[in-house]
């Protein structure tokens, strides 16, 4: 028995009599204009040229705004609360639950400001020196709008859990460390209480 020869399909092409031969690869036709440099500099033009105008902004000017959505107190703790009454509702022998939140003031905008300071230097009568400082802070201005550097979320100070098999110490604890481990709070700022 001779050897198996194995031929790559694109490497074959057949005689008149059916048998396979191999054929030479001719050169890619990428290398041919990637040697050629009376193809090559044009190529590369077109290239920056193409990257410039996708950069550059067009001549009418649009206004792209992120649409943020911000959420009122009231809207964010009914959020919070449903969530939380999802997953608690969802653990073995809760029954069912009602939760209830408490909260800082509402949400906060932090704004960006810009702040120079400027010191005087002045003498006392008795040769020592002062120096004070002035700090001016304003806020900066963006499209005529305060620029809001991001928005903090009231923090849950306190969460009321009632639930139907909250008499069972067991899913007592499961309740306190659920609810913990959601909205990242210490086990004393939770009360549960054994509903109906």
């Amino acid at each position: 028995m001779g050897q198996m020869r194995t031929y790559d399909i694109s490497d074959l092409s057949c005689s008149r009599e059916g048998v396979p031969k191999t054929r030479d690869k001719p050169n890619s036709v990428w290398r041919t204009y990637l040697t050629n440099k009376k193809i090559l500099i044009p190529l590369i033009l077109l290239v920056i040229v193409g990257v410039v105008l996708l950069v550059m902004p067009s001549g009418a000017k649009s206004k792209t705004t992120a649409s943020v959505e911000m959420l009122d107190s009231e809207e964010y703790v009914k959020r919070l609360e449903d969530k939380l009454t999802n997953i608690l509702s969802n653990i073995k022998g809760a029954g069912k639950v009602h939760v209830m939140l408490t909260i800082t003031q509402g949400p906060e905008k932090v704004i960006a400001t810009n702040s120079t300071t400027e010191e005087t230097s002045t003498t006392n009568k008795d040769g020592s020196n002062v120096t004070d400082k002035n700090v001016e802070s304003k806020p900066v201005v963006k499209n005529n709008d305060l620029y809001v550097l991001y928005e903090k979320l009231p923090e849950v100070t306190g969460v009321i859990v009632v639930s139907s098999g909250a008499s069972d110490l067991v899913v007592r604890m499961q309740l306190i460390s659920a609810t913990s481990a959601l909205l990242n709070i210490s086990s004393n700022q939770i009360e549960i209480f054994e509903g109906i």
